[in-house]
């Protein structure tokens, strides 16, 4: 399935813009789709279940890239979404974005190689978003501003992850995240960026966790934690630590 929506519309091949839809997509693929506005293969303010896809290569000239979700429910499991490019100045999510409130699940899932002109190259959340992403990965996005896999707005209720491996860099700035089970955030760029004082964090996991935090004193490393290592810094005024996570809040 490819296609184009008609100017001002969103959703390039499947739009649910005015009305609450509920939209299954249970095996397939969706290639090469366009929207002036957002989310270049699809578009929905209802309930998205999409399961063992493949979604490649759209293009919002607004955000979400491949998925763009307002509002409602979105659920991806099993699926590889790929390639896709949100152009919008100040709009993220090269591959999926979602807003409005949106519950979004994700779940063995790859999000890899998108492209935003502004944050979250792979995935954005903004605007009272919630969020689960469970054993899946972001791999290779690319962001003009901020985080290049991933970018969580300040207005962000939530954030869990859940047992993944993710190599890239990452920015979450909302109001809470969880850490479960065994969590591997990479040490490649920047790894996890979070900033002080926005971000409360309540871990129960395992493995390596790297973040990044603002300044280098011991009180930004929260409690609890296990270090393993300390590297210099990466930016100006920045530190990267490598703990294991067994109980913490920051």
């Amino acid at each position: 399935m490819n296609g184009k929506a008609n100017a001002g519309y969103p959703g390039g091949s499947i739009g649910g813009a005015y009305t609450s839809c509920r939209i299954e997509i249970l095996g397939g693929e969706i290639l090469g789709s366009t929207a002036a506005t957002n989310g270049g293969d699809m578009y929905n303010l209802g309930t998205t279940i999409l399961k063992n896809c493949r979604i490649v290569g759209g293009t919002a000239g607004g955000y979400g890239g491949n998925v763009a979700q307002n509002g409602g429910i979105l659920t991806i499991e099993n699926c590889v979404i790929e390639s896709g490019s949100s152009q919008g100045e100040n709009h993220g999510g090269g591959n999926v974005c979602a807003i409005g409130g949106a519950k979004v699940t994700i779940k063995d899932t790859t999000l890899r190689n998108g492209n935003a002109a502004s944050f979250g190259g792979n995935l954005a959340l903004g605007t009272s978003a919630t969020c689960t992403l469970e054993n899946s990965q972001l791999l290779s996005g690319v962001a003009q501003s901020y985080g290049n896999n991933f970018y969580g707005s300040t207005t962000v209720k939530g954030l869990t992850i859940r047992d993944c491996d993710l190599p890239g860099d990452m920015m979450y700035v909302g109001k809470s995240l969880k850490l479960e089970g065994v969590v591997k955030i990479g040490l490649l760029n920047n790894g996890l960026v979070l900033r002080k004082g926005t971000t409360a964090i309540k871990a129960t996991a395992s493995g390596l966790v790297a973040p990044v935090f603002p300044d280098s004193s011991p009180e930004c490393c929260g409690k609890n934690l296990t270090r393993k290592k300390r590297q210099p810094p990466l930016l100006s005024g920045l530190c990267i630590c490598a703990y294991s996570v067994r109980s913490a809040r920051f």
